[in-house]
């Protein structure tokens, strides 16, 4: 497309240009007319550049012969290619025109002097990045026909210095011409490549908006499966407290059944046993009353058994239901707190997500921003180097202008410096497009990867979310399965310990039936005989005995129970006198330093110095008390021992004087632990009466029995203000194996002090750096957090 507008232009110029020979001899007045093969009519084909003969010669064209001899014209080929025979679409009016005014056929005149011609003149250096070949019609063919079209010519070896002045104009703007195509198939290479990136990242975001949404597709699908199985447990959960309801249920109609027998029997017996009664009464006149006596005591003893084993059996159900219900509590607030920690483990995976997504829409935005300051520098750089090409352009029109008169080989060593120099500028414009290329190249390379990193590490974070999320579903399924198959072997071993009490109880009443009967039936027999007075009589002894035994044993007991008053009374008043005794001591010592300074006072001496002279009075006041002095020992080998008391939460404070113990209690619920509590929040605190032992060695223990979810905090005060140094040690569900202990070392105590602040029922120490992962201070006060526990924790300073 560039030859043609260049041989168009060349065409169009010549046309309307005359060429004079000077008046030497006779005048002659040539029109030179640039034809190409296209526009001649004739069959006769171009003849062959003589300089270029040897190198792109084609197999059947015929060579030239001797150049004073006259040219031959090979014969032309048989078709020509349809597109050659029309001329350009884009080729100008005046060049339409001449070429319709032409005529129809023309003579080729051959002679040696236009040979010479053409061997003497330089040929035109070829076009960069052209290749001969043997095709339809391509450039070296174009300036073939040229070249053989001026040959065909009638020319004078005395040609003007203006005509080879101008075919270098002509040549100069062809090359032009050529620069402004090869810039406009650089821009339009360049807009290609730009919309080829354009289109890679339009691609990339779609997939990686694709990706996401699958990826949302996914959670929301694994939130589906897990809430599927929460449902599928809790029905499974529901069916088997209805399942153990009813077993209890059946266990206790069994029971009440069994009870019912029980006492239809004893009604039966008792029956039997008044019949009985009867016919012996008819039988034994005498000894009517004392059997009377004895089936009285007999029958009260079996209603007191009776009433005992019911009173027995109503308080196991008691407990059995206390203890039912106790369980469902417990399980309800599994539930409860399982669910709080579920909605606050989504709470912070829409967070993450949410921050995520912010992330990326920021990264995009970016670089977005960097893509359009490239494409505005790029555009700067086009701007200012077609802005210096065209101040190069202009530089070389007005050298041209000014070096028209020189002569043809400067003018060609111009060009051919010109032309070394653009392409010259070319190759450092490519290379410079090169640079950037490979730097928008690595800059898309390095976001690409930062991206995939990105990404992947937000999988991987997903994906350990989703392992540490289905390994605590699973720990919390496996401890329910475990629970609920203790409770039921519990009350499998439950039910069957009944059983066989029940059976046991069952062989035992029947066995001693068995022997009630065997007893009866044989002192029945024994009326008849002689030893039924004797058997009578050896039966009111033992009841006698026993009944002394009994009585005694009543004796031993009240007297055992006399004793242990006693000695508690006993106990009791040495404990007193013992504090009172140490109450006196006390005193004497307050009134021994009180005397010492009053006598210091008024001798004018220091106090130690009055100390050492007066000597000790502890002995002369102590005398009346010598019998309560003499016993201190045994009071210190033994005393009273308290049992250790354990709770959810215990504080000890330890420290050389009395202290003073306060425990405030701020309600915190887990619900409400995502956000920090707000300052009239934190100051809605309650005063706590926990159990408070004082130790020996001047330790001080706060237990707080049952927790709350909240914040415990524990003030210490010194006795009478003064100030003093503790220790304090937090221990948290001291009994159970996930007991932990924490010691928060010395502190210094002057006036009302905080010695530690716990949550419960996490058991996190405020003063603990360890249990968070991270802190914030701002002008209120001082804010820590848990990001893996969702736990955030602010104390306002005062």
């Amino acid at each position: 497309m560039g030859s043609v507008a260049v041989h168009t232009l060349l065409i169009a110029m010549a046309s309307v240009t005359s060429i004079y020979y000077p008046q030497t001899g006779n005048t002659a007045r040539f029109d030179i007319l640039w034809l190409s093969a296209s526009s001649i009519p004739s069959e006769v084909p171009p003849a062959p550049d003589v300089t270029k003969a040897s190198q792109a010669a084609p197999p059947d064209a015929v060579p030239a012969v001797d150049s004073s001899e006259k040219i031959e014209v090979a014969a032309p080929e048989p078709a020509a290619p349809e597109t050659a025979a029309a001329p350009p679409a884009s080729a100008p009016p005046l060049l339409q025109q001449d070429a319709s005014d032409a005529e129809p056929a023309m003579e080729v005149l051959t002679t040696p002097v236009a040979v010479k011609k053409a061997l003497l003149r330089k040929a035109p250096p070829p076009e960069p990045k052209k290749v001969a070949a043997l095709t339809g019609k391509s450039a070296d063919d174009e300036e073939d026909e040229e070249q053989a079209a001026a040959t065909t010519e009638d020319e004078t070896p005395a040609i003007d210095a203006d005509a080879e002045q101008k075919e270098a104009e002509r040549a100069a703007a062809a090359a032009k011409a050529q620069a402004i195509e090869e810039r406009k198939a650089a821009e339009r290479q360049r807009k290609e490549k730009q919309a080829q990136e354009r289109k890679k990242a339009a691609e990339e975001r779609k997939a990686a908006e694709r990706e996401r949404r699958q990826r949302l597709a996914r959670e929301k699908e694994l939130a589906a499966a897990e809430k599927a199985e929460k449902e599928r447990a809790a029905a499974i959960l529901k069916k088997r407290a209805e399942q153990a309801l009813l077993d209890k249920r059946m266990a206790e109609r069994e029971r009440k059944a069994a009870a019912l027998a029980e006492q239809e029997r004893f009604a039966r017996e008792r029956e039997r046993v008044a019949e009985e009664k009867a016919e012996k009464e008819r039988l034994a006149a005498s000894d009517r009353a004392q059997k009377g006596e004895l089936a009285r005591r007999e029958r009260t003893r079996r209603e007191q058994e009776q009433r005992i084993a019911e009173r027995a059996l109503q308080e196991k159900l008691a407990r059995e239901r206390a203890e039912e219900k106790a369980a469902l509590e417990r399980l309800a607030a599994a539930e409860r707190k399982r669910e709080e920690e579920q909605e606050l483990q989504k709470r912070l995976a829409e967070q993450e997500l949410r921050a995520a997504e912010r992330e990326e829409k920021e990264r995009l935005a970016r670089m977005r921003k960097r893509a359009a300051a490239e494409q505005a520098e790029q555009e700067r750089i086009a701007a200012a180097q077609k802005k210096k090409i065209e101040a190069l352009a202009l530089q070389e029109r007005l050298r041209a202008e000014q070096e028209r008169k020189a002569a043809q080989k400067a003018e060609a060593e111009r060009l051919a410096r010109e032309r070394e120099r653009i392409a010259a500028e070319k190759t450092e414009r490519e290379r410079v497009a090169a640079l950037e290329k490979k730097k928008a190249a690595e800059q898309a390379l390095q976001e690409k990867k930062k991206a995939d990193q990105e990404r992947k590490a937000a999988q991987k974070a997903e994906a350990e979310r989703l392992i540490r999320e289905r390994e605590r579903a699973a720990a919390e399924k496996m401890e329910r399965e475990r629970m609920a198959a203790l409770e039921k072997k519990k009350q499998a071993e439950q039910a069957l310990q009944e059983r066989l009490k029940a059976e046991q109880v069952r062989k035992a009443a029947q066995k001693a039936e068995a022997e009630r009967l065997a007893r009866e039936r044989e002192r029945v027999a024994a009326e008849k005989l002689e030893r039924e007075r004797l058997a009578a009589v050896e039966k009111k002894r033992q009841a006698e005995q026993a009944q002394q035994e009994r009585w005694r044993a009543e004796q031993e007991k009240k007297a055992a129970q006399k004793a242990e008053a006693e000695r508690l009374a006993r106990e009791r008043e040495r404990m007193a006198a013992e504090k009172a005794e140490r109450e006196r001591v006390a005193a004497l010592e307050r009134k021994t330093r009180l005397a010492q300074v009053r006598t210091a006072a008024v001798s004018g001496s220091p106090p130690g110095q009055a100390s050492k002279q007066e000597p000790p009075p502890p002995k002369a006041v102590a005398k009346p008390a010598e019998p309560v002095a003499q016993k201190p020992k045994p009071a210190e080998d033994k005393g009273l021992v308290l049992p250790i008391i354990y709770g959810d939460l215990k504080v000890i404070v330890q420290s050389a004087g009395d202290l003073k113990l306060t425990v405030l209690f701020r309600d915190y619920p887990r619900s409400k632990r995502s956000r920090p509590l707000s300052r009239n929040e934190s100051r809605r605190e309650q005063k706590l009466s926990p159990i408070v032992v004082k130790t020996p060695d001047h330790a001080e223990e706060a237990i707080v029995e049952k927790t709350s979810e909240g914040i415990y905090t524990f003030v210490a005060e010194g006795e009478g203000g003064t100030p003093a140094n503790a220790s304090c040690i937090v221990k948290v569900y001291e009994k159970s194996k996930a007991g932990k202990t924490r010691r928060l070392g010395s502190k210094s105590i002057s006036g009302r002090t905080v010695v530690a602040r716990v949550l419960m029922p996490e058991g996190i120490v405020w003063e603990d750096d360890g249990a968070f992962t991270g802190s914030m201070q701002d002008s209120d006060g001082i804010t820590k957090f848990n990001s893996e526990a969702g736990v955030f924790w602010k104390e306002y300073s005062p």
